[in-house]
């Protein structure tokens, strides 16, 4: 859902030239809660949970391979006021998908738990400070990332049963690591 979530985001910032932002926004999250609500139809196990990720990822991997890489030359400096406006825009998305949670029942806080409440707001700050394609250049490598988040979700649904919480998330993130 996530990786459709930024797919979304891509494909609307080519989309509407005008107000790109704000429409990036609503078609991203919309196409993202139209996923979760396909996903909670499928009552996966391990496995099919697995593939499904991997494939997904593949699939996207595939498709943003053609995504420049931009780097950020004139970077902007920062002010107090900005940061804290980027600080409460980041609070305020994390918090509602957070309370979204508490209302829709456990398969889909469960759903919910893949929200981009941490990616949204960065996709934001950079597309706010910089350029829509600095944004490409991070949704290119969103997929890349997963590839970490599906190594570690499978070593901690081995390691916890086997070797508890704390022990279970340091092997989980070392294999996630290497």
């Amino acid at each position: 859902a996530t990786q459709i979530f930024v797919y979304s985001y891509y494909r609307s910032t080519l989309l509407f030239k005008k107000n790109s932002i704000f429409y990036s926004v609503i078609m991203s999250l919309l196409s993202y809660f139209i996923v979760l609500y396909l996903l909670s139809f499928i009552h996966a196990n391990l496995f099919i949970a697995a593939v499904l990720v991997s494939a997904s990822t593949l699939f996207f991997i595939y498709v943003f391979r053609g995504l420049k890489e931009i780097k950020i030359e004139d970077k902007i400096r920062v002010g107090t006021h900005s940061l804290f406006a980027k600080a409460i825009v980041a609070t305020v998305i994390i918090i509602f998908i957070t309370e979204i949670a508490k209302f829709v029942g456990p398969s889909w806080a469960g759903l919910l738990s893949s929200a981009p409440s941490t990616l949204l707001p960065l996709i934001l700050i950079i597309h706010l400070t910089y350029k829509r394609e600095h944004v490409h250049s991070l949704i290119k490598n969103v997929p890349v990332g997963y590839v970490t988040l599906i190594f570690y979700s499978l070593a901690v649904s081995f390691s916890y049963p086997a070797y508890g919480v704390y022990i279970g998330t340091f092997l989980s993130i070392a294999i996630a690591a290497a």
